[in-house]
């Protein structure tokens, strides 16, 4: 027998799915706050020790491999999450030998050709291409875990999922902060890549066992792979927008502007890790209400809501103590504060795609969204030149978010057709008039008042407290939305 699928699913119990939902919500919720703290404390010590052009280096040679990532990668695990039947032992076999074959195919192109990249990159450090070498080992170890990942999201057993992930981070800076200290500069973030996927193999098998079968079948892998082709298509679209960064500022600009505006976009977008969060619970919830457009909606919008309250609390802190966050935590990056500024002002949009996408994903048309990526994108590398010509990395930043809000206004309209019970708009500006008052009160008034460390948490604490506070005010259902969030972990799914 050839056929890679099981039999199906039994039908869906929406008071068993509405729980796990809820429940992997909760852990991805608390995942999202954990990784937080540990990734804002990781690279406070590692931004402090150390400098701009390190984290450039680093940047540029993880661009140069997902380069080769993102041709090699079938997209196998979106389908196998997405697909109504559940698969079978076979199947996902068979998905394994794939994965690991495209990926030691990759490692021997990546050892070939990495001293190409000095043609590229002329300011990069002499042995630059071990570098590259050395995270392409990363691929292997990632692609191990796959199966054992994609069985615990589709399961939706994100609790497990969760402490997989909280695991890796911390093993991460376990790595990396020590060797950093010691002198080992770029190196200490290369050493704390590859520590971090060889334990999160061992332990993705652990909390997930899963023994594969000796067999590979392609007729049932090739409906599989066509689909995570057309997924994967979109996520390389986005890798080539997000190429402007280290290759063209990189070559125009040099690997220190590399490091500033990776460093200042990576910070800003934050609150992603809550919006990742909810985008990875609703792909396979949506998934499962994929027959109910009602009730997928009403999804769709309770993450939108909670999304936006997250979302507009940080870039309010940010915009309104933006000077005195850069000048106590983050002294050798004050040249980035204006860059910091613009990638965060545009988060309070950019948010929205990542959660759109996910409902677009489990109703079984990535096309559309693959086709917004083409169009945006062709916009970013038409805006990125010209700007960067005019106002140099400054312009650099305008015109790379350029393409967020113009894409993210399309996304408004595009879910207002598809999914009206979704009410974007509606569900966000209490958020939004929240948020402006709160960086109004924060850059006028709790500003002026930070001299140090603990006065510059207490003005942060503060201004998140006049958020809620204003939250409560104008729009109470919002707020008990995102208590509901808290005090049991996401968005209700709810009952068809």
């Amino acid at each position: 027998m050839t056929s890679g699928a099981a039999p199906p699913d039994p039908a869906i119990d929406h008071a068993s799915l509405r729980h796990k939902a809820v429940s992997g919500a909760v852990a991805l919720v608390a995942r999202a706050l954990t990784l937080q703290f540990l990734v804002f404390a990781g690279n406070l010590v590692l931004a402090r020790i150390l400098d701009p052009r390190d984290f450039g280096v680093f940047s540029i040679s993880q661009f140069a491999l997902m380069f080769f990532v993102y041709f090699g990668d079938a997209g196998l695990a979106a389908r196998l999450v997405q697909q109504h039947e559940k698969p079978s032992v076979r199947l996902l076999s068979s998905a394994l030998w794939l994965q690991l074959t495209i990926s030691a195919a990759v490692i021997v192109t990546v050892w070939i050709v990495s001293p190409l990249s000095h043609r590229i990159w002329t300011d990069l450090p002499d042995g630059s291409e071990w570098l590259l070498r050395a995270l392409s080992l990363e691929l292997l170890l990632t692609a191990a875990r796959t199966v054992p990942s994609l069985l615990m999201e589709r399961e939706l057993q994100f609790g497990r999922l969760s402490a997989l992930e909280v695991s890796n981070q911390l093993v991460f800076y376990f790595a990396a902060v020590p060797l950093a200290l010691l002198g080992y500069h770029v190196w200490a973030l290369v050493a704390g890549v590859l520590v971090r996927a060889f334990s999160g193999v061992l332990l993705a098998y652990v909390l997930r066992p899963f023994r594969p079968v000796r067999a590979f079948d392609w007729a049932a892998l090739r409906p599989i792979v066509r689909f995570g082709i057309t997924y994967q298509m979109k996520n390389l679209v986005a890798f080539v927008l997000n190429a402007l960064v280290p290759v063209y500022a990189g070559h125009v600009l040099g690997v220190r502007a590399v490091g500033l505006l990776g460093w200042s976009r990576n910070l800003a977008n934050t609150p992603l890790k809550l919006v990742d969060a909810m985008s990875r619970v609703g792909f396979p919830l949506y998934s499962r209400l994929q027959t109910n457009p009602k009730a997928l909606g009403n999804a769709l919008g309770r993450s939108v809501q909670v999304c936006a309250a997250g979302t507009f609390v940080f870039v309010a802190i940010v915009l309104g103590l933006g000077p005195q966050i850069i000048h106590i935590a983050y002294p050798k990056w004050t040249d980035a504060l204006v860059l910091l500024y613009i990638f965060s002002a545009a988060l309070g949009i950019g948010f929205l795609s990542p959660l759109v996408a996910a409902a677009f994903d489990a109703i079984g048309r990535p096309k559309v969204f693959l086709k917004m990526a083409i169009l945006w994108t062709g916009v970013g590398c038409v805006a990125v030149p010209l700007a960067t010509a005019r106002w140099g990395i400054v312009g650099f930043a305008l015109g790379f978010v350029s393409q967020t809000v113009g894409g993210n206004a399309m996304v408004i309209w595009l879910t207002g057709r598809t999914f009206p019970t979704a009410r974007v708009l509606r569900r966000c500006w209490s958020s939004a008039l929240a948020a402006t008052v709160e960086g109004l009160a924060a850059r006028f008034v709790f500003a002026p008042l930070v001299t140090g460390w603990f006065t510059l948490v207490l003005a942060v604490l503060v201004s998140a407290v006049t958020f809620v506070a204003l939250l409560a005010l104008v729009d109470r259902g919002t707020l008990l939305e995102v208590v509901e969030l808290v005090r049991r972990g996401g968005a209700k799914a709810p009952a068809a």
